[in-house]
């Protein structure tokens, strides 16, 4: 549209506004309506809006009463807008559970500090692991038996009689392991290397039932045989659970009897998922910012979309009286008002 054209168009809108005296009300009107973000939405869309925040409250209020959150994390506290957005993320991103999770599920996993934990005991396993292979010129790991049948052979070799029957045995079972290129098994080289890989196993074996590791981590956490990215599966899904919950207790009470519970969890996170999108538009109309979520209950969210329905219908309804044209947004409104 060319200059003149756009000064018609103009020009034609102003005829719509009204009087002087009433336009520092319209101004304001159409400003609050800016601030809630809805200034390119025409006055037609708008009108529709209470409504739409009546619908989105009572879908909230019905989640909230329909006795799902008390069944699974008690009564002691009310679930929060926060709690909401994360069940719902279970469904939305979505959030897999890790095979196996329902029959090891381990509450200490969902700790914040866990993730520290995790990390050194991986970063402790590849020390180990590292150290079996400075021993790998006289011994081929990969011949010997498992840890714990190669760890009783190098302690029966060490401490045995030569003519007792576990010595022979560890002495069949290093030998079948022993590589072509290897001291002979009598020799002090080869003893020395010996001694150097029992102390590894028997590091590994005082790594494998680390007191802290084993509570923390739980059954998961099996020393150097320890399946690292599973582990961790369990640990980031456990610690996603506990940002449902309202403190580790309710976390711990959930992940302890998850067996019983992972159904109802479910069909919680798939109700949240079901409002979600509905629930950011009703946050974001009263008005709520990321920081509030986490302490604002579902209670407190809907008082405020009651005054918030009450304030937005007003802010509509003298817009609608005054004007003339539903094709107008709050935007343009101003931009005719400062005209």
């Amino acid at each position: 549209m060319n200059s003149k054209g756009e000064s018609a168009a103009t020009a034609s809108r102003v005829t719509s506004l009204p009087r002087q005296d009433k336009q520092t009300d319209i101004t304001g009107h159409a400003r609050s309506l800016c601030r809630l973000g809805l200034s390119a939405r025409p006055l037609s869309e708008l009108q529709r809006l209470p409504a739409k925040i009546r619908r989105w409250t009572l879908q909230l209020e019905q989640l909230r009463n329909a006795g799902q959150f008390a069944e699974l994390y008690g009564n002691a506290h009310e679930p929060t807008l926060d709690t909401l957005f994360w069940l719902a993320s279970f469904e939305l991103e979505p959030r897999l559970e890790p095979s196996g999770f329902s029959l090891f599920a381990h509450a200490p996993l969902s700790e914040k500090r866990v993730l520290n934990i995790y990390r050194a005991a991986r970063q402790e396993s590849k020390k180990l692991k590292r150290r079996i292979l400075d021993h790998d010129d006289v011994i081929n790991s990969s011949y010997l038996p498992d840890f714990y049948s190669t760890l009783q052979a190098l302690r029966d070799y060490r401490d045995g009689g030569p003519l007792s029957r576990k010595h022979r045995r560890a002495k069949k079972i290093i030998k079948d392991a022993m590589r072509a290129a290897a001291p002979a098994l009598g020799s002090n080289a080869m003893q020395q290397a010996l001694s150097a890989l029992t102390e590894t196993y028997e590091a590994m074996d005082s790594f494998r039932n680390n007191a802290l590791y084993r509570e923390r981590l739980g059954d998961g956490f099996r020393g150097c045989q320890t399946n690292w990215a599973e582990l961790k599966q369990h640990l980031l899904y456990s610690q996603a659970v506990r940002h449902t919950c309202h403190s580790a207790e309710e976390a711990e009470a959930l992940l302890n009897d998850w067996h019983t519970r992972r159904h109802s969890f479910k069909a919680l996170c798939e109700a949240a998922a079901q409002i979600h999108s509905d629930t950011v538009k009703l946050a974001k109309l009263c008005g709520i910012s990321d920081e509030e979520r986490g302490k604002l209950s579902l209670s407190e969210l809907l008082a405020r979309s009651e005054t918030a329905e009450i304030s937005i219908r007003k802010h509509i309804e003298q817009l609608s009286t005054e004007l003339h044209d539903d094709t107008l947004t709050p935007a343009v409104i101003l931009k005719l008002q400062s005209a």
